[in-house]
């Protein structure tokens, strides 16, 4: 018992020195490490810098790519614009060293018929010459020598197809009489006894009304029957650009009787998705299949196109019969459309005057103007119920040679001696300075007319 109580005794003094020892060990091997931790820190904050300053290397190296790729996108782009300037403005030159002044021969080279009063006629230069290209919406002043006629006979067809350097496509509707109405004295003429082989006098195509085929700006075409005649040309100049761009058509007509190349506008809206197309018939026969040839009954109307159109955002271009020229161009501009984006070809003074919005004298009491017509040697009252001059010179018996009556052709062209005048809408055609075109044209103030 004592023996083992004296070796326990003797072991604490051992033990303790040994952790005296190693404590005093710790301090030593901690600044043996000192070093090591030290570079290890130094290493790893250089680490970090070095891959903070890789970072902002690379960081700067995608702006510089981004901003390479961006000049090069931008000097991309200028160079195509530049390109497409350059091509357009060479196609115009083309366009105007191709036209011809006064008339040319043109020869009835293929007729075809449409649909019931609707025929097409494809014309080419009597003299194997080139044809002038024109811009498509466009249209071409007819000279016709008719039977009981004792002059000339002008009148204005829109071309149907778009520019293709062979030939020229008008298409004719016979206006047939309804309700005591007369039947078109030309359309008749050139639908009745114009047959392959058969010569006509042709002014170059002009006119404003036309669509550019570069300007890939979405767009509404709005046609009322034999109105979807330049439409259709403008559309087919679309599909030909091929650029995606966004599409609507209206067309509104009385039945499938008249529904002008209904498969040709089915066919183009098959293939392309980015064209739709909404058809309305105002007089469908039971034979008319709704979803099938048409998609509602009634009329093209503002409603209409608020009710399917995603915005107004678009171009609008609308040809159509005098109702449809009073409702549409004011509707449009009261949905908010820009003046500058509402296109229109109207039939007539009547059709001229509601499509463009122009003021209404007739709610002046009391205007009148007088006329003088010279060479006639009479002098007459205008008021704003006769809607132009040339409508007064009729009225007076006072012969003044006219054609398309909506300032189209200029064969209406009459010196102005004095007194000053204003259109119902800007000409396409031009007036020789100190004329004026009397078919679209009203008194200012009291006026004396070469006529």
């Amino acid at each position: 018992m004592s023996t083992t109580s004296r070796t326990g005794s003797a072991s604490a003094p051992a033990a303790n020195c040994r952790s005296s020892s190693e404590a005093l060990r710790r301090p030593a091997m901690a600044m043996e490490l000192l070093p090591d931790l030290v570079r290890l820190g130094g290493a790893v904050i250089l680490a970090a810098a070095v891959l903070q300053a890789a970072a902002l290397v690379a960081a700067g190296w995608r702006r510089t790519v981004a901003e390479d790729r961006r000049r090069h996108f931008a000097l991309e782009l200028l160079r195509q614009r530049v390109a497409q300037a350059t091509a357009r403005t060479a196609a115009e030159a083309r366009r105007i060293e191709s036209q011809w002044q006064g008339y040319r021969k043109f020869r009835v080279e293929r007729r075809v018929a449409e649909v019931d009063d609707v025929a097409s006629l494809y014309l080419v230069p009597n003299d194997g010459g080139p044809v002038a290209s024109y811009m498509p919406g466009q249209y071409l002043t007819l000279q016709l020598r008719m039977p009981d006629q004792p002059r000339p006979i002008i009148r204005c067809y829109s071309l149907s197809e778009r520019p293709n350097g062979a030939d020229y496509r008008i298409t004719v509707k016979r206006i047939v009489p309804r309700e005591g109405g007369k039947p078109g004295l030309v359309s008749g003429f050139l639908y009745d006894h114009t047959a392959e082989g058969d010569i006509i006098d042709v002014k170059a195509p002009a006119g404003r009304f036309y669509l550019d085929p570069d300007d890939n700006r979405p767009v509404v075409l709005v046609g009322g029957g034999i109105g979807i005649t330049p439409l259709i040309a403008m559309l087919n100049a679309i599909v030909a650009a091929d650029d995606g761009r966004e599409v609507w058509l209206f067309y509104g007509v009385r039945n499938s009787a008249g529904h002008v190349m209904r498969e040709h506008l089915r066919e183009v809206v098959a293939r392309h998705p980015n064209i739709r197309q909404r058809i309305a018939y105002s007089d469908p026969t039971p034979d008319c299949r709704q979803g099938v040839d048409y998609d509602l009954k009634g009329h093209v109307t503002i409603d209409l196109l608020r009710q399917e159109l995603p915005s107004n955002n678009f171009a609008f271009y609308v040809c159509g019969p005098s109702e449809m020229m009073r409702s549409l161009p004011a509707g449009l501009r009261r949905w908010g459309v820009p003046t500058t984006d509402i296109h229109f070809e109207a039939f007539g003074p009547a059709s001229v005057k509601a499509a463009s919005g122009a003021a209404e004298t007739g709610d002046q009491p009391g205007v009148h103007h007088a006329v003088t017509f010279a060479r006639a040697g009479t002098t007459v009252d205008w008021t704003p119920a006769v809607p132009t001059l040339l409508d007064l010179a009729e009225r007076n018996d006072i012969a003044i040679e006219s054609g398309c009556r909506a300032g189209h052709c200029g064969t209406c062209a009459t010196v102005l001696k004095d007194g000053d005048i204003e259109y119902l809408d800007e000409p396409a055609a031009l007036a020789e300075t100190g004329s004026c075109l009397v078919c679209v044209a009203v008194p200012r103030s009291d006026v004396v007319l070469d006529a």
